[in-house]
């Protein structure tokens, strides 16, 4: 199987894991796309600076799994071996089995959606997930608050365009901090030092969904919203970020057919994910 080509080093001397979760051949043809496409994108930022400088990567390759329970326990090998995870996912709902297994540490979602809805259908992507749960209560756009009520997580969710009021509702009753789209695009100083205050001498997990990003600069996702943000916000929100990273994940990359912008874009995202370590 191909693997990123900056995974240069063995499992043993790695600080930064990268995996993938693949349970349909749509997730296997996004994570095998995302690897292909890597192999000709410069991990430099504007100054030259190497953005991998810091970051040891392994490539564990892609994770065949029957029910997302087995994500959990991925998450807490790799965690229990003193590395960064760092997973790759077609859909937002595996974030909730690595999530769940955070105590003290933050959560910061990117996310044009607020993944709050308490019960929602998600026909376009359907998992397999334990059959014992409700699948209209499990899925892409109720994991956020399915982890929310069940633990005392500190969550800061930044990027929102696509929401409804029940879902508003939810997040300022829970007390979750939160920037909308257009906050960002304003250039809001708040946000950004909101971002510092929340990171800072902190553990961190970080999970992108790559619709944050405008569809006109990152058209392959499911739900391409209008009014996202672009790189250079991108950018801005990463450099914000002061604390420790110990765990990250992007997800809802759709491959299309003749476009590799998107691709691209989500190559450089993880780049600057890496940057981090």
């Amino acid at each position: 199987m191909i693997k990123f080509p900056f995974s240069l080093f063995e499992k043993d001397e790695a600080n930064v894991i990268v995996f993938g979760i693949s349970y349909n051949k749509e997730s296997e043809k996004s994570l095998k796309q995302l690897r292909e496409i890597s192999y000709f994108v410069e991990p430099f930022d504007f100054l030259g600076n190497n953005l991998l400088q810091n970051a040891k990567v392994f490539d564990a390759g892609n994770f065949k799994i029957k029910n997302l329970e087995e994500v959990s326990n991925i998450f807490r090998r790799i965690k229990n071996e003193d590395k960064v995870p760092l997973m790759l996912s077609r859909g937002h709902l595996p974030t909730l089995y690595t999530v769940k297994n955070l105590k003290k540490e933050k959560l910061i979602v990117l996310d044009a959606h607020a993944d709050c809805k308490n019960e929602y259908l998600d026909s376009i992507i359907a998992i397999d997930v334990d059959r014992n749960k409700d699948r209209k209560k499990f899925n892409g756009s109720t994991w956020l608050r399915r982890l929310i009520e069940e633990s005392n997580i500190q969550v800061l969710l930044i990027g929102i365009r696509a929401f409804d009021k029940e879902e508003i509702k939810f997040l300022e009753e829970k007390g979750v901090k939160y920037f909308t789209s257009a906050q960002i695009l304003e250039r809001d100083k708040k946000m950004l030092s909101e971002i510092e205050k929340f990171t800072r001498n902190s553990e961190i997990y970080l999970s992108i969904d790559f619709d944050i990003f405008d569809p006109s600069v990152f058209p392959a996702v499911d739900y391409p919203e209008p009014g996202g943000i672009g790189y250079y916000e991108f950018i801005e929100i990463i450099n914000a970020i002061k604390g420790k990273l110990i765990g990250a994940d992007v997800c809802c990359f759709k491959p299309l057919e003749n476009n590799l912008v998107s691709g691209f874009l989500a190559i450089k995202s993880i780049f600057h994910i890496l940057s981090k370590i």
